[in-house]
């Protein structure tokens, strides 16, 4: 089965995790890329697997202490 991302992200706790850690000061990535990905998600374009990638990698960045 698949997991249901698109779904998740659109709405719900995921779409605040999204901001909260990828639009965050600390975040490794560029604020206007990943903001115009994640307002993207509303228009019907399925960025919820690059989000996911993107998400998880600055949760481990920020857990190892890498910069």
């Amino acid at each position: 089965f698949s997991v249901p991302l698109e779904h998740w992200m659109k709405g719900g706790p995921w779409r605040d995790i999204l901001h909260d850690v990828l639009l965050s000061r600390k975040c490794f990535f560029e604020k206007k890329f990943i903001n115009d990905m994640i307002n993207s998600l509303d228009l019907g374009r399925n960025n919820s697997e690059r989000l996911f990638c993107l998400l998880f990698f600055e949760l481990w960045r920020i857990e190892h202490g890498v910069s």
